[in-house]
């Protein structure tokens, strides 16, 4: 029996990677597939199956919610080094 993601890792469109609406990052990321997998299987069915793999792609650009703009982890989380104004020691 296959578990389901967690209620919180929701299917999204992210800003970063994306080539043209982010539709295959958004389902490498949430399956932990590797995204140019993803593209190739994309381009492969669009060429086999007459152009629906564009129609499922379309769709899923329309579907598919596009992930809030957030900060980068690092920046949320990064230290300040610059020198306290009062003391000149710097801020650890």
């Amino acid at each position: 029996m296959a578990q389901d993601p967690p209620p919180s890792a929701k299917l999204t469109r992210p800003r970063f990677p994306r080539m043209i609406a982010g539709v295959c990052s958004g389902f490498a990321l949430h399956y932990g597939w590797d995204v140019s997998l993803v593209r190739v299987t994309l381009v492969v069915v669009t060429i086999f199956s007459g152009g629906c793999g564009l129609l499922a792609y379309l769709a899923a650009w329309i579907i598919i919610p596009e992930a809030p703009y957030s900060l980068p982890p690092t920046a949320s989380t990064a230290t300040t080094t610059s020198p306290n104004p009062t003391t000149g020691s710097p801020n650890v």
